[in-house]
């Protein structure tokens, strides 16, 4: 009984602190805090990788392989030295976090039910904050910065946030007056975007029905970033339902949400043209940038472009005014790790989707928009939807609050 409590606790700290993790980390605002910062992050790792090997974890050739592979390519850039240690330590430890998650959970239904439990909660909190600060924004002037969070210097200088203790929000006007959009706390209302989205996937692997309390409210989050990549997903997510299920409510909140993506875009699309000759806007901006990043790409040397130019290497290698990076995940990967790791990662990520293949084409969206594939939220909640299958893994809450199988 002892042993079983001390399992308990081990495996239930571990996956809190994953959560704290993927917090603290990008593209959250807390990961540039100043009473967090690196540190806190760096000692986080340590505490959840020793907390990983505590575990019972079964490698096959395949992982080992995969495994000597990872700390190779590590030791390699830590040696050339063509990264800074705090970038080549962040990065890799995504990775390897992920990798090692994954092998904890495969063959264990109740620590994948548990991490499953406590994610959904985490979600849960996170996104009926989000619909609380959209209504505090929009019809109240509250905006207090208790946490001083402006301090960071991790907000766009082009937005105007508004600040309260759920999350942040941006106005914004469209053609018909301002609506606030909701960032959640995250910087930019598209970051947002990925983590509900995603959260609406996994949640409606726990059901059947998609009338369950997660998946409404990261739905109604969602729809109130007012990010059209957001639509563009939801809408790809729904198109199973209307196949498979003549209902009428389903077939009626696909065609309002088709609507909302037209209106929206054709909108969003009439306010940044008539601003394009009068300010810098989001969607200049990143159109600029990934611009930059495809001339950077047909600049570089025969060397850089196959085995790339190292991560968040951008500004060394090409000068912005603005200080700005380059933002679509595709050209990213390219530009930091080349064509071959590049390559290497598309097949690897199709052969672990290919089953699940409105987690592959959202992640392959929100690539073109942002570079998912360095989020550690971003990969908990696909290495759930892909263990988390009905036949194997049946997710039952009452269960996991009340026992807890000797692991």
């Amino acid at each position: 009984m002892i042993k079983l409590k001390k399992n308990e606790i081990k495996i239930r700290s571990l996956f809190w602190l994953l959560i704290i993790l993927s917090l603290i980390s990008p593209p959250f605002v807390f990961a540039e805090a100043i009473y967090l910062g690196r540190e806190l992050r760096f000692f986080l790792i340590l505490n959840i990788l020793i907390l990983i090997s505590l575990q019972n974890i079964k490698l096959s050739q395949t992982d080992l392989l995969f495994f000597v592979l990872l700390i190779s390519i590590l030791f390699v850039e830590i040696i050339i030295q063509r990264s800074n240690l705090n970038n080549i330590i962040s990065f890799y430890s995504v990775v390897l976090i992920t990798f090692l998650l994954f092998k904890v959970l495969s063959k264990n239904k109740i620590k994948t039910d548990i991490f499953l439990k406590n994610w959904l909660h985490f979600s849960f909190i996170l996104s009926s904050a989000a619909i609380i600060s959209f209504l505090i924004h929009q019809f109240t002037n509250i905006n207090l910065d208790i946490l001083n969070f402006k301090s960071s210097g991790n907000f766009n200088p082009m937005y105007n946030y508004n600040f309260s203790i759920f999350g942040f929000t941006i106005p914004k006007n469209f053609a018909f007056g301002e609506l606030t959009r909701v960032a959640s706390f995250f910087k930019e209302p598209q970051y947002a975007g990925i983590f509900f989205s995603l959260n609406i996937i996994l949640s409606k692997k726990i059901s059947n029905s998609i009338f369950n309390k997660y998946f409404i409210t990261n739905f109604l989050a969602g729809i109130l970033t007012f990010s059209t990549t957001f639509y563009l997903v939801f809408l790809i997510l729904m198109f199973p339902y209307l196949r498979a299920k003549r209902s009428y409510f389903v077939s009626a909140l696909i065609i309002t949400s088709l609507l909302l993506v037209i209106v929206f875009f054709l909108l969003d699309i009439n306010v940044e043209i008539s601003e394009l000759f009068l300010s810098n806007t989001s969607f200049l901006d990143r159109l600029e940038r990934s611009i930059s990043g495809i001339n950077a790409l047909q600049n570089a040397s025969l060397f850089n472009l196959f085995f790339g130019h190292g991560i968040n290497n951008y500004s060394k290698f090409n000068f912005d005014e603005l200080g700005r990076s380059i933002s679509s995940g595709y050209l990213i990967m390219l530009f930091d790790f080349g064509i071959l790791l590049s390559c290497l990662f598309f097949l690897t990520l199709i052969n672990i989707l290919l089953r699940n293949l409105t987690l592959m084409i959202t992640f392959l969206i929100y690539l073109i928009v942002f570079p998912v594939f360095k989020f550690y939220f971003v990969w908990f909640v696909v290495i759930l939807c892909i263990l988390y299958n009905s036949k194997k893994f049946h997710f039952d809450e009452n269960k996991t609050n009340k026992q807890f199988y000797n692991i």
